[in-house]
């Protein structure tokens, strides 16, 4: 005899993403997988996008639940180019340069100035 129905999770979006509950691999979005109570960590990761985490809290109520996410953003979008973090950037003037790919951390830059 099978274990009785709990209900299941549906990590209904972002579409195509890699769902992960509590460090555990879970498959491709839409997924749905058997529920289990309290509080989970929903992790959903795709090459070439930031990895989001989520904090989830399921109910003990054996009904099927389903969860839509915010799409996850392109890494190097627009808006940055590559992965900055910790950095105090100030007066700077840079101009005619292309910067693409980068990963930088723990600098702190002040006063320069770049033709």
């Amino acid at each position: 005899e099978e274990k009785e129905n709990n209900g299941t999770i549906t990590i209904a979006a972002p579409l195509d993403v890699e769902v992960y509950q509590d460090n555990l691999y879970m498959g491709i979005a839409p997924v749905t997988y058997g529920k289990t109570a309290g509080e989970h960590t929903i992790t959903l990761r795709k090459t070439g996008y930031i990895t989001r985490s989520y904090t989830i809290n399921v109910e003990d109520d054996k009904q099927d639940v389903t969860y839509a996410f915010p799409d996850l953003e392109a890494e190097g979008g627009t808006s940055t180019a590559g992965t900055v973090n910790g950095n105090t950037v100030s007066g700077n003037t840079v101009s005619g340069n292309t910067v693409s790919g980068n990963t930088v951390s723990g600098n702190t830059v002040s006063g320069n100035n770049a033709p």
